[in-house]
């Protein structure tokens, strides 16, 4: 499966590219090298979002993709 990372007002650490490769790895043995993973790290600035680190995912497969977005204080 291939991996492509973009951030968003932040930097990608080796830690966490790290941490990414290793929580997709079951997934990765489940769709097989044809599937695509699209993340977004990010962290919003405003004062008023309390849950300002942010992730959408997006897996690519045969014909279907699908999507999520989550948002956290840590």
């Amino acid at each position: 499966m291939e991996i492509e990372i973009k951030t968003r007002n932040t930097k990608l650490t080796n830690n966490w590219q790290a941490e990414v490769e290793h929580h997709f790895a079951r997934i990765a043995r489940q769709v097989g090298p044809a599937a695509r993973l699209h993340l977004e790290l990010g962290e919003e600035h405003n004062p008023s979002i309390h849950d300002n680190k942010v992730v959408d995912a997006r897996l690519h497969l045969k014909g279907t993709v699908l999507h999520t977005h989550d948002s956290s204080t840590y």
